[in-house]
């Protein structure tokens, strides 16, 4: 009894790869649309941005016996409202520092005032001073994000379906 059909083409290592590849492929496109209707649930912004800016990147392990699917966003307020920021001081105003890589590029005098735009919720833009001795005072203190965690709630429930229609029509395309 041989084998037959797909199964035998399996085999074949190039045939098992792009059978891999478009499993993964579909998956990924799949994982990501569900991501960011999870996403915009959590955060509702009015021209869509967040919802467009979902990609995903495949890698293999040495071996090829473990693929991982790793999901990102271009809008880089994305990483801030899934994982969340703890209250701090707005330092890096000043600095220009990256605060959550916890380095700062420059140092300014303490004696530096520095002019921040703002834009309030009507549309209008308002300018504010920021200097050491405000910061100092409070002034300038973010009391942080409650984390959203919708890429792990959207893997979750990406894995709760899974099995839904097109993933199952993809892995069946090569099996049969």
């Amino acid at each position: 009894m041989g084998v037959k059909g797909n199964v035998a083409k399996l085999q074949d290592p190039e045939y098992r790869q792009r059978a891999i590849d478009n499993i993964v492929k579909k998956v990924g496109e799949e994982t990501v649309k569900v991501i960011a209707v999870t996403a915009e649930k959590h955060f509702r912004n009015s021209k869509g941005g967040l919802l467009k800016s979902w990609y995903y990147r495949s890698y293999t392990a040495v071996g090829g016996d473990k693929i991982s699917l790793y999901f990102y966003s271009r809008k880089k307020y994305a990483k801030y409202l899934d994982k969340g920021t703890a209250p701090h001081r707005m330092d890096y105003l000043l600095t220009g520092g990256d605060r959550s890589k916890g380095r700062f590029t420059r140092t300014i005098p303490q004696r530096y005032i520095k002019l921040i735009p703002l834009r309030l919720p009507d549309g209008s833009l308002i300018f504010r001073y920021v200097s050491w001795k405000s910061i100092l005072e409070g002034h300038w203190f973010n009391k942080g994000i409650k984390a959203m965690h919708f890429i792990s709630e959207g893997i979750k429930l990406y894995k709760a379906t899974r099995y839904n229609a097109d993933v199952k029509a993809a892995i069946h395309e090569v099996i049969d």
